[in-house]
């Protein structure tokens, strides 16, 4: 089984996916069978809990099972059945399916019928998804945003599963969704939590213009909160308690209870990774 042997967490996931998917160089590293290989092609161990495909965004427990690991090798090596180009191939399958007219009200997107693009925002920015062509680009042309394989599965996946149902506004810890939230806590912990403990945790504050650089608003909660509109119908919000003497600094991220049913878990595992990722780099 090909792992890293060196811990990293999401904020460096984060950075490096920015890093316009350059080679990864680094000692602590054992490289998957090309030696040299970009960020979509190797698996990280987190605690001894849990394996991450990074541009995939997947969270999955550990398995000492020989034939899961044979599937972690393919998928590793590009060749399993779910490596990330076919996961986005997928998306794209599912989404061209749906009537483009039932995806904008129900996603809250704009769908331009004369170049076949959906106008989906995704915190501050906006990205243009062309069904047709199959591309995506941010809206504005100054952007320097790259739109990595990992970024356009998370937009087209929102767009291929987002369902008609409105935003219940009663928030929920990833621990309480449905469907492994429970199984992949610890690791969402470490990587998206404990980040920003540690970044906001003294200073509680400077969470707020963190958050509004990302199109989000505070909100009264904690010793400091926002509320992130991630996709239009999956807010994110991030609450700080300030620690002191006697009791330490703590955090937490909490999606509505309807999330579960707009996207898949592991892309919602990826998304507060993200949030934590773009907030303490404030």
């Amino acid at each position: 089984m090909i792992i890293i042997s060196f811990i990293i967490d999401f904020r460096m996931i984060s950075e490096l996916r920015e890093a316009s998917c350059e080679t990864i160089d680094a000692a602590a590293v054992r490289y998957a069978p090309r030696q040299r290989t970009t960020l979509d092609a190797f698996l990280v161990a987190i605690n001894n809990h849990t394996k991450i495909i990074p541009q995939r965004g997947m969270i999955m427990p550990n398995s000492n099972d020989d034939a899961m690991n044979k599937e972690w090798e393919a998928i590793l090596s590009g060749k399993g059945k779910d490596n990330l180009a076919d996961v986005l191939e997928r998306g794209w399958d599912e989404l061209v399916k749906r009537d483009p007219g039932e995806v904008a009200e129900y996603g809250l997107v704009e769908f331009d019928k004369e170049t076949e693009s959906y106008n989906l925002p995704f915190m501050n920015e906006t990205f243009l998804v062309n069904k047709k062509t199959r591309e995506i680009k941010p809206k504005d042309p100054s952007s320097k945003t790259y739109v990595s394989s990992f970024l356009a599965t998370l937009l087209v996946h929102y767009l291929a599963s987002v369902k008609n149902l409105e935003v219940e506004n009663k928030p929920i810890s990833f621990r309480e969704v449905p469907g492994g939230g429970d199984v992949y806590y610890p690791a969402f912990q470490n990587n998206a939590i404990r980040p920003i403990m540690e970044r906001f945790g003294e200073n509680p504050e400077e969470l707020i213009p963190a958050g509004e650089r990302l199109g989000g608003k505070p909100i009264d909660k904690g010793d400091a909160a926002v509320e992130i509109p991630v996709f239009p119908k999956i807010p994110v919000t991030v609450i700080v308690w300030a620690g002191d003497e006697e009791i330490p600094a703590n955090a937490t991220i909490l999606f509505d209870v309807t999330a579960k049913e707009q996207i898949h878990i592991e892309d919602l595992a990826v998304i507060g990774g993200v949030v934590a990722g773009k907030l303490i780099k404030f």
